[in-house]
């Protein structure tokens, strides 16, 4: 099933710079966006958490952005999460409170809205709010009853002509994780498609 997963990633992400490369998006009315590997890193306050500490990867990021309005929409069908904290009371488990936990668990639904505000300074830059969705997670069963709802800003770097892609993003905002209200700030970047595109391959 693993094995499947993984060549289903695969084939999705050749077959969508392929489509990409060979679309002339000059005429279109949407940028599009492609991530391979966004690596995240950041934290959760207050402390002590579940949360104090998250790691992540989120594989194959797709999405399209109004050229227009600038606001954008986004898919990715993978993303691993590292939490380390401390063992607390979230209302699904209290077996040892106090203990250290770490935590590793895959979300595979990953949707996210934003509004790129600096859109009108044809720059690299980006400014936006953002909300976003992480569901279906799959640890060692699927858990239908955890989630993560996020809202607040991020701002970055983009590079990428015909596809465009963020080299690093930083985010701060408002998490409801697994119904504990938080706040949440870290970066997450894609050193994978910064390297493609100075190869030449975007």
């Amino acid at each position: 099933m693993k094995k499947l997963f993984i060549s289903i990633i695969l084939f999705a992400a050749v077959s969508t710079v392929v489509f990409a490369q060979n679309r002339n998006t000059s005429e279109s009315p949407f940028n599009f966006q492609l991530n391979f590997t966004n690596f995240g890193i950041g934290t959760h306050l207050p402390y002590p958490s579940n949360y104090n500490i998250e790691l992540s990867i989120e594989l194959l990021n797709i999405g399209v952005e109004h050229k227009e309005t600038s606001i954008g929409l986004g898919f990715s069908p993978f993303k691993l999460f590292v939490w380390g904290g401390v063992e607390v009371d979230n209302g699904y488990s209290t077996d040892n409170p106090g203990d250290d936990k770490t935590e590793v668990i895959i979300s595979l639904v990953n949707l996210y809205a934003s509004w790129n505000i600096l859109s009108f300074l044809d720059t690299d830059f980006h400014f936006s709010p953002f909300v976003s969705v992480n569901y279906l997670f799959l640890g060692d069963k699927f858990y239908f009853e955890k989630y993560i709802l996020g809202a607040g800003f991020q701002g970055g770097v983009r590079g990428g002509d015909n596809v465009k892609f963020n080299i690093f993003i930083v985010e701060a905002g408002f998490r409801l994780v697994n119904n504990q209200p938080m706040f949440y700030a870290g970066i997450k970047f894609d050193f994978i498609m910064y390297l493609l595109r100075q190869g030449g391959v975007f």
